[in-house]
């Protein structure tokens, strides 16, 4: 028999349970140098939202007879409008469970989370929230088994590759260079076409014609620094209009953060990448990640990462061509409703 509570009612017990499956992870294949994380610490971080009751934050405990915590089960529940910074790639409403943030002491212990999620899914409903995503390890296959017995499937994988220290040059049918000011209409465009192209033959759950202003918002943040540029852009050097363009950014990942237990602290970002239907197969898409690896390298930065949409044949293929291996899966299903 185990006792279900909310994970503010009993801190102690899921902080332990927390601090240990941090302490259990390892690094990837990938990524060998993760930055030492102390799992405690990590913990508390991680569990801070539901043991302050967050309102959007639905957290829950399964504990055994003499009170030591055998599950633990927590989700931020998620509303995007168009003020919201994942409007543009976001379902309007969605529970995520992120890396941590579900846990089991062994293997058994698992069938204990069924009841952990029902309390999530009571917790949702008073949201209208049906949509649920949940971040495992690609290696994780009891977890992620788990998760698929719930009717989730794979939706978006996190994947990353080495910076190499030098680029060669390559000649590239398109000219590359950072974003300007004046780029911001055709960067709209070619952002909407990818959002387009995502709702029409992808499973993701990009909107149809979306509100252009949270597009806006983000692509003029890729102009504030030409030195160390955000945003990249692909050029026709015949008719100078922009084929292609690709945003990128440096993270610094909190030392306390449970996410440091298998992802350097220090590693670069690629956002997103677009690049028109008449240019595709072309060496456009290759040319912009040629120049954001050479940006990275020149700034230190030894790894890459970013996210592609698992039914998205083109981009899958593009970038696993190009080195980069997932290191985290985001699996989604309508298993809330």
């Amino acid at each position: 028999m185990v006792t279900v509570l909310p994970i503010h009612q009993a801190p102690d017990a899921a902080l332990q349970l927390v601090t240990e499956s941090i302490a259990d992870q390892h690094g990837t294949p990938l990524v060998a140098d993760t930055s030492p994380v102390d799992p405690a610490t990590a913990a508390q971080k991680l569990l801070k939202p539901y043991a302050e009751q967050t309102e959007m934050a639905s957290g829950w405990l399964a504990l055994d007879e003499g009170g030591s915590a055998v599950a633990l089960l927590g989700a931020s529940l998620v509303i995007t409008d168009e003020d919201h910074p994942g409007y543009s790639f976001l379902p309007e409403r969605f529970a995520q469970i992120g890396l941590g943030h579900a846990a089991a002491r062994d293997e058994a212990a698992i069938e204990h989370l069924d009841a952990l999620l029902q309390r999530i899914r009571d917790d949702a409903a008073a949201h209208s929230i049906s949509r649920l995503m949940v971040s495992v390890r690609p290696h994780d296959w009891i977890m992620g088994s788990f998760w698929r017995s719930h009717g989730l499937q794979p939706e978006k994988l996190m994947a990353g590759r080495r910076v190499p220290a030098e680029i060669p040059e390559s000649d590239y049918a398109v000219t590359v260079r950072p974003a300007v000011p004046e780029d911001e209409e055709q960067l709209i465009a070619l952002c909407m076409e990818e959002y387009e192209y995502h709702a029409l033959h992808t499973t993701a759950p990009h909107r149809r014609n979306q509100a252009v202003e949270p597009t806006r918002r983000y692509v003029s943040g890729g102009f504030d620094d030409v030195v160390h540029p955000r945003c990249l852009v692909a050029e026709d050097p015949d008719t100078g209009q922009l084929v292609g363009c690709l945003f990128l950014r440096i993270n610094e990942q909190p030392r306390d953060s449970a996410i440091g237990m298998f992802m350097p602290r220090r590693r670069g970002f690629i956002g997103l990448t677009s690049v028109t239907e008449s240019w595709r197969g072309r060496g456009a898409g290759s040319a912009l990640l040629s120049e954001a690896l050479r940006v990275f390298a020149d700034r230190d930065v030894p790894y890459a990462f970013l996210f592609y949409v698992e039914s998205n044949v083109l981009s899958k293929e593009f970038w696993n061509r190009r080195g980069f291996s997932p290191v985290a899966v985001d699996m989604a299903g309508e298993a809330l409703g």
